[in-house]
């Protein structure tokens, strides 16, 4: 593959692989769309490993102890609250800056391959210190560890092999295939391996030092991972993080740090080579081609790298994307793998291309779709499932109840992990493709070559497309440099002749060199400019120029028959005929020389003047007034100038090759019958013409005349259909640059509005700012003025209570009734009053964000207890009936057992104020069995209690405020059963603190039921 890629200028492995077949445009584009989708779990897993190792370090909450789970719930927040946003924005900047810097993608880039080795043994190194202080800092070496996993109950069984389909001997081989795959054709490492490579020799240096560097870097994987186990446990989805983590649980920061140093400047040079990589194929292979389609003729050497770099910023926020949409379904090797399992679908293609000279392009085109097809439906799918985008039937019954279309077990191919079935069905397909269509298809001439130049790399084989072809009427050597100039910069051109001729002075070798040696100039050509645009779109560049040229590639063969055929014609007519060739060769060279549609006119008349000594020749054009004027002329009386404007019409030659669209040819002007035409004509002196209309798109836009004052009959047949082909160039030479100078005045306009719009945006954006940070530090203050009010309240309201209950005790002296009623209505006022500071004060809390939750282990049978036992007297006082509806051997839960209390407290006690004497109130507990809500993490259990009553219920239009502040649904219903606003909302914000959700349903005069769900402890923590 170096070697291939060397030869040929290879810029990526789409190049690779179109050049192989080809150079097909359609294949490479192809290629590039497929690596960029199949990249993007690839960057999302360095994103999220960035990020959550970031957040870990930066917010302790995060840390061992907490219950917050690193990673998790990003959907909860905008984007731009997450660190991954701006981190994409960091590496799409510094990747943008460091890593196009220079358009060649062929060429060597020694700085960013240093840079990625260092950041590698940086790697290396962290990772170590954190696998040494794991093993003999916090156990007694390996033996210690597996010896702890060996007798753990639960953990016990990750030292077995073939327990379960993700552990099964086919998990382990597809394991190895796809890590295999990854090394090759991951276009991050394709091009590490293969296009910076230096010199062949360095392979022999690698087939030792890679295996060695995975050797080490996994040395202390086990060690960390069972480790992290046993010091933490927790769910398998933190644990990615032990290796950051564990240092932390032992107060060894310093060390923490290093280890997130470690792994940023790995997935920094991950993520930045990627990109690199990827705008690289984005830029030849869908940018180039089409830009080539629109036929842009200006120098666009200075755009690309432009385009290069905004492909770095798509590249980069297209793995944002999906890191927003599924980066906690997975963890950090699970996302690696959905892009290995897609990077292998180019192996088939690419091994094929190297050792099979009957692979055809269709054969790789259907092979790769195929396999990648079948690679989106049975892991990306399936992803965008798990994370809550698509229903969750689709893995039970398949897609519109098809058994057989099952994603995870496609034709019912059952008792595989998710990886290994993936592997089968898409690599299987592929082959099978690839294979079948190839064989039954054929290879036209190119293909033929490129399979003989990779397949034969190493054969001292000779090029028979150099000796058997050749270029008719080959460019000049400057135009060939000017083209050059317009896709790799003039200096580049420059250099790339100068080291062909091996000489400064080359403009004068062309007549030198022989069929064979043009051949290899052209070559030399198109793999300079494969350089920076890829093979297919620098084949697709040189052949349309030689094609614009008339320089047209033929068969010796058919040049040896058409020189017979030549001399057997007159010498004259010989002649004549080279000079009419000669004549469309260099107008097409002006033509492609400039966009400037006056010098293009000047220069094709100078031409016709003095290839073919014509007196005097002119073009006219249409205006905007409907006049026909002359735009340019040579050698025509400035009086005939003036008097030859005029509307086209039938009664002069020029409107009547205008309107017809006819050559005209008039070989002895004194017979013309045209009066108007035969005083100029005669004025003039003119004794023949010929005018030619001009085309533009189908629309005559003018008229191109010559004639001559020497001769009658001065134009032969022949000199009329060359002069018609000069007319059709120039009409597409002056639309060409009609619709550039359209296109430039467009980008300029949008320039300037996108300009315009730019500072508006800038401008709102300020001010919207500056609003939301001084309603955040009102909201702020409103808090903490409610805090502490409410403390301040708490205090005289407690003494209120105090003293009140000490007259009610007639400490001081007895009381008559009247006074004792008026006390116990003081009394029961206070603690109304009571009961809202402390609801506003538990609100106000929540917001300023002072309240914490006093987290344990704790089972639920003691909290429902004493709640029964204090709502008791209410339940009896208005003799309702409650009920107690709880599952066996329910799980214990992580939560604060007051809070909780609280959370029942306050649902029960609405339950009773809004039921009837002798209604029902039933309160259920259990284990949520089916999918959890939206909202919820799909891999925990949890526990459901839910408080039903038949009581006056709520109309529907009012669920949706019913958890606000202060929300009292129905004013006399207030005045009735009382109440503050806040029980709901505070229920509601402590069910979110422990990671759960409140919920609620009722119908309107029949009750209401209430349910929330808080996370349930991991069974191998459940007691």
């Amino acid at each position: 593959m170096i070697r291939v890629s060397r030869e040929n200028n290879i810029t990526s492995i789409a190049d690779f692989i179109s050049s192989r077949y080809g150079k097909c445009a359609r294949l490479g584009a192809i290629v590039t769309v497929l690596a960029i989708i199949g990249i993007m779990p690839y960057i999302a897993l360095q994103l999220k490993s960035i990020s959550t190792t970031f957040d870990i370090l930066v917010h302790p909450e995060l840390r061992p102890g907490s219950q917050s789970v690193p990673g998790s719930f990003p959907h909860e927040h905008p984007f731009y609250f997450g660190t991954a946003f701006y981190i994409s924005i960091v590496l799409a900047i510094f990747g943008s800056l460091f890593g196009a810097r220079y358009l060649d993608a062929a060429e060597k880039h020694e700085g960013m391959v240093a840079a990625v080795a260092l950041e590698s043994i940086v790697k290396l190194l962290a990772f170590f210190s954190a696998g040494l202080f794991v093993t003999y800092g916090l156990f007694d070496g390996f033996q210690d560890i597996l010896g702890q996993i060996a007798a753990h109950p639960v953990h016990q069984k990750l030292l077995l092999i073939n327990t379960s389909p993700d552990n099964s001997y086919q998990s382990w081989l597809t394991m190895v295939i796809l890590s295999m795959a990854a090394v090759l054709f991951l276009p991050r490492q394709f091009h590490i391996a293969v296009i910076e490579n230096q010199e062949e020799k360095h392979i022999r240096k690698a087939m030792f030092m890679f295996p060695l560097y995975l050797f080490l870097i996994n040395l202390f994987v086990i060690p960390i991972s069972f480790g992290g186990l046993l010091e933490i446990g927790g769910p398998a989805s933190i644990a990615d993080t032990y290796v950051l983590t564990l240092p932390l649980l032992h107060s060894q920061e310093a060390l923490s740090i290093f280890v997130f140093i470690g792994g940023l400047s790995a997935a920094t040079g991950m993520v930045v080579v990627s990109s690199v990589t990827l705008s690289t194929m984005l830029l030849n292979h869908l940018v180039m081609p089409l830009l080539l389609l629109l036929k842009i003729k200006a120098d666009i050497s200075d755009w690309l790298i432009h385009i290069k770099r905004l492909g770095i910023f798509v590249v980069i926020f297209l793995g944002y994307l999906f890191f927003r949409l599924s980066g906690d379904s997975y963890m950090l090797v699970n996302m690696g793998l959905i892009s290995f399992s897609a990077a292998i679908q180019m192996a088939p293609a690419l091994i094929g291309g190297l050792y099979w000279k009957k692979g055809t392009r269709y054969g790789a085109i259907a092979g790769m779709l195929l396999g990648f097809s079948s690679w989106f439906y049975t892991l990306m799918i399936p992803a965008i499932i798990y994370s809550g985008w698509l229903p969750g039937s689709i893995l039970l019954n398949g897609p519109f109840d098809l058994w057989w279309l099952n994603p995870i077990e496609l034709f019912g191919l059952s008792g595989f992990d998710c990886y290994s079935h993936s592997l089968f069905w898409s690599l299987s397909s592929n082959v099978t493709v690839y294979a079948a269509v190839s064989l039954i298809g054929s290879q036209d001439e190119i293909c033929r070559r490129q399979a003989e130049k990779f397949v034969d790399v190493f054969k001292p084989t000779i090029d028979r497309f150099v000796h058997e072809k050749r270029y008719a009427n080959f460019p000049a050597l400057s135009e060939i440099e000017k083209m050059m100039s317009r896709f790799i910069g003039k200096a580049r051109a420059r250099k790339v002749l100068v080291n062909f001729f091996k000489s400064e002075d080359y403009d004068a070798r062309l007549p030198e060199m022989n069929d064979q040696e043009r051949m290899r100039l052209a070559a030399e050509v198109e793999k300079s400019i494969a350089g920076s645009v890829g093979s297919s779109a620098a084949r697709i560049i040189c052949e349309n120029y030689m094609k614009a040229l008339g320089s047209e590639m033929e068969n010796v063969f058919d040049i040896f028959g058409k020189i017979s055929l030549s001399l057997e014609a007159s010498q004259e007519e010989l002649q004549q005929r080279i000079k009419e060739l000669s004549v469309l060769y260099e107008a097409s060279r002006m033509i492609a020389a400039s966009l400037d549609p006056q010098q293009v006119m000047r220069d094709i008349l100078d031409l016709l003047a003095n290839k073919f000594n014509i007196d005097n020749c002119s073009v006219r054009m249409l205006d905007r007034d409907g006049l026909l004027r002359i735009k340019a002329q040579r050698g025509l009386k400035p009086e005939f100038v003036e008097a030859a404007e005029r509307r086209p019409t039938m009664e002069c030659y020029s409107g009547e090759c205008f309107l017809t669209g006819k050559v005209i040819h008039i070989s002895d002007t004194s017979r013309i019958k045209k009066p108007i035409s035969t005083n100029l004509i005669t004025g003039q002196g003119i004794k023949s013409f010929v005018q030619a209309p001009i085309f533009s798109e189908n629309e005559i836009i003018g008229v191109l005349s010559a004639s001559s004052m020497k001769e009658k009959g001065y134009f032969s047949d022949k000199f009329i259909e060359l002069f018609q082909i000069l007319a059709q160039q120039l009409g597409v030479a002056i639309s060409t640059a009609r619709l550039y100078d359209q296109l430039a005045r467009f980008n300029r306009q949008l320039e300037a509005k996108v300009a315009e719009r730019t500072i508006e945006l800038e401008q709102k954006s300020l001010e919207l700012s500056e609003a939301n940070r001084e309603l955040k530090e009102l909201d702020r203050l409103k808090s903490e003025f409610l805090a502490n009010m409410s403390h301040e309240l708490r205090t005289p309201m407690n003494s209120i209570l105090g003293y009140t209950q000490l007259l009610l005790d007639e400490i001081d002296g007895a009381i008559n009734p009247e006074q004792r009623e008026s006390l116990k209505t003081v009394e029961r006022n206070a603690n109304n009053l009571l009961s809202l500071i402390n609801d506003v004060l538990d609100l106000s809390k929540i917001e300023a964000g002072k309240m914490t939750l006093n987290l344990q282990l704790l089972s639920l049978d003691p909290i429902i207890e004493e709640t029964r036992t204090i709502l008791s007297p209410l339940f009896e006082n208005k003799k309702q009936h409650f009920f107690l509806e709880q599952e066996k051997d329910l799980p214990q839960v992580f939560g604060d057992a007051e809070k909780l209390r609280q959370i029942l407290i306050n649902l029960l006690n609405n339950a009773i104020k809004f039921t009837a004497p002798q209604g029902r109130i039933t309160l259920e507990i259990g284990v949520l069995r089916e999918t959890p809500p939206a909202g919820l993490d799909p891999e925990k259990r949890y526990v459901r209690l839910a408080v039903k009553d038949n009581g006056i219920g709520i109309k529907e239009e009012n669920l949706e405020k019913l958890f606000g502040e202060f929300v009292q649904l129905d004013g006399s219903a207030s005045r009735q059963h009382g109440g503050t606003g806040l029980g709901l909302s505070i229920t509601r914000r402590l069910v979110e603190m422990h990671h759960g959700i409140i919920e609620v349903e009722s119908r309107f005069g029949e009750g209401s039921t209430f349910t929330f769900f808080i996370p349930a402890a991991p069974e191998q923590l459940d007691l």
